[in-house]
């Protein structure tokens, strides 16, 4: 996803951003032949910090409003994601 940059951009557009692009893939998917029941975000570096907020996003809703996200009850749940070159605490993650 072509995100918007700083200091153009202010956070957390990117991460608003990410959201529209896999709502749209969601409403698109059998379009472009896309299964939305199997994505994965990933992400190298920024990417990875992104795409790790929208993972947490779409898993918290209070993170969501905090992002300033609309509901994410249309969007599929995520697979799974993969982060590249990214500081995290694997701890404070809730996998239930």
């Amino acid at each position: 996803v072509n995100y918007s940059l700083a200091p153009a951009a202010h956070h957390p557009t990117p991460t608003r951003q990410l959201h529209a692009a896999l709502g749209y893939l969601a409403a698109a998917g059998p379009a472009l032949h896309v299964d939305a029941t199997r994505l994965v975000l990933a992400g190298d570096s920024a990417g990875a910090q992104l795409a790790a907020q929208l993972a947490a996003a779409l898993a918290s809703p209070d993170y969501a409003v905090a992002l300033g996200l609309p509901a994410s009850a249309s969007l599929p749940p995520l697979r799974g994601v993969v982060l590249f070159c990214g500081a995290y605490d694997l701890a404070s993650v809730s996998l239930d």
